[in-house]
């Protein structure tokens, strides 16, 4: 299939923001994303749901792209973010292992149950076609399904897509602006002495996401204010849910309040905020000593 024209096609319908892990079976469709849309690549799977899923909360209509290998890592995401606050997301996912196609061993399992796992998410989902104009009238029923707010996956095999050349890349740098040292002596204050504090500063511009479990929940009882985001399930995925809202809702200051045992779980989102690092969000970590 040409890839650019269903690139194109994508564009047509909206989606012009994507977040994906490396796939050779999707190779050239992330080659078109990265050269002609707003692509965020993610430490894993489940961060690139929750950074599609945090663009689509700002307003932008959301692709996410993995190798069934690392549909796993999406299940948390895709069944405790997506399905309670009802996000839609349209999903590629290559069909590694596909039964009676030789590929390597650990892909075996995988490629047996993809379909099997997508249907007991609830995710709607369908083979890919090869022939563009069938490929088209899939992705305008995919359209109508999240329009209903639930997600909608394509599974592509081998050989689907056509060459896309990644054009040259500009390598992002940054050094830290700010260092300060803490001292021994310096007195921490507790949690809901600190969401308090970081509550006071907010304006009407102002997004507060807060974490799983007891921050979202003392946030909540410090002031339930229309600008809060109370993370439920999802464990660790704030911080890429933040980096999709602020990089798709630019003039909104959005304001991470993440724990210390949720970070610990998906601590590579970090590389990829530093990397991205929008200035309009700042990831607040809370650490109780706890874990």
């Amino acid at each position: 299939m040409d890839t650019k024209l269903l690139g194109e096609e994508l564009k047509q319908l909206g989606y012009t923001f994507f977040s994906g892990v490396p796939c050779s079976f999707l190779k050239n469709l992330i080659n078109y994303a990265i050269n002609e849309c707003d692509y965020v690549a993610a430490a894993n799977e489940g961060d690139a749901v929750a950074i599609a899923s945090g663009a689509y909360v700002g307003g932008k209509k959301s692709v996410v792209l993995m190798q069934n290998s690392g549909l796993t890592n999406a299940v948390s995401p895709l069944t405790s973010l997506n399905y309670p606050f009802r996000i839609p997301l349209l999903g590629f996912v290559s069909l590694r292992g596909e039964p009676g196609i030789p590929d390597e061993p650990q892909h075996e399992l995988m490629g047996q149950i993809t379909t099997q796992m997508l249907d007991l998410m609830d995710v709607e989902w369908q083979y890919l076609s090869k022939d563009l104009e069938e490929a088209k009238k899939q992705l305008i029923q995919a359209d109508e399904h999240i329009a209903r707010n639930r997600p909608f996956f394509f599974v592509v095999k081998k050989g689907t897509f056509d060459k896309v050349q990644l054009r040259n890349q500009q390598t992002s740098i940054h050094l830290n602006q700010i260092r300060q040292h803490a001292h021994a002596d310096h007195q921490m204050p507790t949690r809901y002495e600190a969401l308090a504090a970081i509550n006071s500063m907010k304006d009407g511009n102002t997004i507060q996401l807060a974490t799983t479990g007891k921050t979202g929940r003392e946030l909540y009882e410090i002031e339930d204010a229309d600008n809060n985001l109370y993370m439920v399930g999802s464990m660790g995925c704030i911080g890429s849910l933040g980096l999709g809202l602020a990089l798709s809702q630019p003039s909104k200051d959005i304001f991470v309040i993440d724990g210390d045992g949720s970070l610990l779980m998906r601590m590579g989102s970090l590389a990829t905020n530093g990397y991205y690092q929008p200035v309009n969000m700042v990831h607040i970590l809370l650490d109780n000593n706890a874990h």
